[in-house]
């Protein structure tokens, strides 16, 4: 898990190690465990032949390439966060919410689930299913005073098909008992 404040340390401290103990953000060290250098056309192979090194040369890539570009407002989010909007979105992997939103590291405060569902509360507040949704959006409005709230939903988001067509996902319970 490697957030904002991890990518403001110097290379090598508090980062995933491989099994003999170097840093895999080390560029030597992860070019020899990986046994590649990241570069368009092998991020493209490895993506297909081996999703965790094609993940693992995107984080080096990163580090490399474009963490210099942000390394003073990584230095600054270290310190703390002050979003203005609490984005709420699917987990699909086609939504990038900065992406989509133009929006630079500590703009959005995002929150990602299956079809941006949200669980009715009960009378008293507490949410009527995964505590986790209604947490991030009283963190959101009462700890960092977000100005605006965002439901961001997007085309063909198959859990918005299902609960459409009224189907029953036997196999993920979770979903359809928050569905409802």
């Amino acid at each position: 898990d490697v957030c904002s404040s991890d990518l403001a340390r110097p290379v090598g401290t508090g980062l995933p190690q491989h099994p003999r103990g170097q840093a895999l953000a080390e560029p030597a060290h992860a070019a020899a465990w990986l046994g590649t250098r990241p570069t368009p056309t092998r991020f493209l192979s490895l993506r297909i032949r081996d999703p965790m090194r094609h993940l693992l040369l995107g984080l080096i890539e990163f580090r490399e390439h474009n963490l210099p570009l942000y390394a003073e407002r990584f230095r600054e989010l270290s310190a703390g966060q002050e979003p203005d909007t609490l984005f709420i979105t699917c987990a699909d992997s086609r939504v990038a919410p900065n992406l989509l939103a133009s929006t630079e590291p500590g703009e959005l405060f995002t929150m990602r689930n299956v079809g941006n569902l949200m669980p009715p509360a009960h009378a008293d507040g507490i949410s009527s299913g995964d505590l986790s949704e209604a947490s991030a959006v009283e963190y959101a409005v009462t700890v960092l005073k977000v100005k605006n709230i965002i439901v961001c939903g997007h085309s063909n988001c198959g859990a918005m098909r299902a609960v459409i067509a009224g189907s029953h996902l036997d196999d993920a319970p979770n979903v359809e008992r928050d569905r409802k």
